[in-house]
């Protein structure tokens, strides 16, 4: 399936800002653990509902795709509960029921060739329901929300010829936040408000044909700049930014912000926020990849906490060091800083704990000023890590 320009997904952004659709036109698609573990939801939603495996059976995924789950430390077991919790909704709506259902874009928004694919629709009566399942934590809203409507139309271009709609139901599941959000639309309605959709599409195509792309055409918000794959680069969204972290309130009335300035710097920060983020998380990238940002380097963070390298064979020696059980064991294995302290209290010796195998997780990439003390992180290596072997009178200042 083509990737869309003016995809329903980011429907939000090019309504809100043409301009975005010219910049990012060339732009990869952004790739994250979020976005994977949400498409493994889908596809185990997905043959439940189309019957091939039940409620307990073992999701439905390939080897390759249960190790990545092991790797990214997916919860399968969370994960069964709430596709369960979302297939259990579509069925109870107890009509027509039409799985991963191939829709239509390229009518609604002129985009040639642009498909998409609704999670589920149901026919029951002359209601036309449309289900968007949404795995994530941040909540999403149905009323007044463009990709459902998007959606909601595609369908209905699909099956009025043969059916009899008149209200299109739209419906957001969130099952991780419990959440079922609803927003219903008389299917004239909702074609109003799609053509309208549709005009403002045209507008963002033809900004494709030009070479340069006028200020006004740029327009930063909260929810259009939340995925934009230009948001850490965009001048108009850093100018906005920056201007409402509150170069203007310098000039106000005296030292201290009033009520009424704090009110309208918290109306912005949301955005302010998102931007700094998503900036630093790209300079952050840009420098372990290898580039060079002035200013800016990247730095190895706090350490993991210490742990057994093979617990077992950790166990055996400590049995042989004549460690009581009561002093070994808390209901598991104690950890590498238990262990240290057993040395001040006479129950172990500092020999006997150097013999013991200890790993500790490399801290990661940390985004700090050029003028940061530590070593930056490129130029550290194995051997600039200190020796792990804890000495006694630095057990407790190393590790909480």
């Amino acid at each position: 399936m083509a990737h869309a320009l003016l995809s329903p997904s980011g429907s939000q952004r090019w309504l809100t800002c043409p301009a975005s659709v010219p910049v990012t036109a060339d732009m990869p698609d952004e790739e994250s653990d979020y976005a994977l573990e949400g498409t493994l939801a889908h596809a185990w939603a997905e043959a439940l509902l189309k019957g091939t495996v039940n409620t307990e059976d073992e999701p439905p995924f390939s080897a390759e795709e249960l190790a990545l789950c092991k790797e990214k430390k997916f919860d399968l077991s969370e994960m069964r509960d709430h596709v369960n919790f979302y297939a259990d909704l579509v069925r109870n709506l107890a009509g027509d029921l039409f799985v991963e259902h191939h829709l239509d874009i390229a009518a609604i928004t002129g985009e040639e060739g642009a498909e998409g694919t609704s999670d589920a629709v149901v026919i029951k009566d002359t209601t036309l329901y449309v289900i968007d399942l949404k795995y994530g934590r941040e909540k999403v809203e149905a009323v007044d929300n463009p990709q459902l409507a998007i959606y909601g139309r595609a369908a209905l271009n699909s099956f009025f010829m043969i059916q009899d709609i008149t209200d299109v139901h739209m419906i957001i599941v969130q099952p991780r936040l419990n959440s079922v959000s609803e927003w219903e639309l008389s299917a004239e309605a909702l074609i109003d408000l799609t053509d309208k959709y549709g005009e403002q599409a045209k507008v963002c195509l033809n900004l494709l044909k030009r070479k340069t792309i006028k200020a006004e055409l740029y327009h930063p918000s909260v929810k259009g700049c939340r995925w934009c794959k230009a948001r850490t680069t965009c001048r108009a969204l850093a100018n906005f930014a920056l201007t409402a972290a509150g170069i203007d309130m310098l000039k106000s009335r005296g030292p201290l912000l009033d009520k009424a300035e704090l009110g309208a710097c918290l109306d912005k920060l949301d955005l302010v926020e998102q931007w700094a983020s998503a900036l630093k998380e790209t300079a952050l990238s840009m420098i372990v990849a290898g580039d060079e940002i002035p200013g800016w380097k990247a730095i190895t963070g706090r350490e993991g906490n210490r742990k057994w390298g093979d617990e077992a064979a950790a166990e055996a020696s400590l049995i042989e060091f004549k460690v009581a059980a009561d002093d070994m064991y808390n209901k598991k294995l104690i950890s590498p800083t238990q262990a240290a302290k057993l040395i001040k209290k006479k129950k172990l010796t500092q020999e006997q704990f150097d013999k013991l195998s200890i790993v500790r997780e490399p801290g990661k990439p940390t985004l700090a000023p050029a003028s940061d003390p530590h070593p930056s992180y490129r130029e550290m290596s194995a051997a600039d890590y200190p020796d792990e072997t804890v000495k006694t009178e630095q057990t407790d200042k190393s590790e909480k």
